[in-house]
């Protein structure tokens, strides 16, 4: 048994199927109207046959014995056209897997370090909720202000500015480059040093 795939006659565009016969003749009788047999699994997805390219012609003169040889067009690689493009993912060509990939925009990248910092500082928000409980209380029975839940909250509130001006100097990258600066600082001195426009 062997492998045929099949193309277009008029375009060398591959279908999408291989099937595995015995005979040449079995291929043709299989194939799609329109198309012909070539052997060999390929790859639709990548490849197409050129079907610019004459066979050789016949010798001359041709000897009583000669018998035609099957004669298959080339089959080339191809790169079809790229999906469509949105506002949170393009296209590249990989020449490796000679497949489209997709990757995020920039702009997708922004929503997604954006929200990964409201979520830092919501987590912030829920933190407080204990030291702010115990200086309330404090206050509420004429006491002073316990002083490790004020250290508590001001350590909290020194964090949520931070990722605030993350957020702010996020939203400003103009690149993935100065993105991954930014969401890589841990302080405000380090991200005070990222500049952005």
């Amino acid at each position: 048994m062997s492998a045929w795939s099949f193309y277009d006659t008029t375009t060398g565009m591959l279908c999408s199927f291989v099937v595995s016969l015995p005979e040449l003749s079995d291929a043709q009788k299989t194939a799609p109207t329109g198309c012909a047999p070539i052997p060999g699994h390929h790859d639709h997805l990548c490849q197409r046959v050129d079907v610019s390219v004459e066979p050789p012609p016949d010798p001359d003169p041709i000897p009583p014995e000669w018998v035609r040889p099957p004669w298959y067009p080339p089959v080339i690689s191809y790169t079809p056209p790229a999906p469509d493009d949105t506002e949170d993912r393009v296209h590249e060509w990989n020449d490796d897997t000679k497949r489209w990939r997709s990757k995020p925009t920039l702009a997708w990248l922004r929503k997604d370090c954006k929200a990964t910092m409201q979520l830092a500082i919501n987590e912030q928000l829920f933190a407080q909720a204990d030291s702010l409980r115990n200086v309330v209380l404090a206050l509420a029975k004429g006491n002073a202000a316990p002083a490790n839940p004020l250290a508590t909250l001001k350590a909290i509130d020194a964090e949520i500015a931070f990722c605030r001006n993350k957020i702010d100097k996020i939203m400003l990258c103009e690149s993935r480059a100065k993105l991954d600066a930014v969401m890589a600082c841990t302080t405000q001195a380090q991200l005070d040093g990222v500049t952005v426009p």
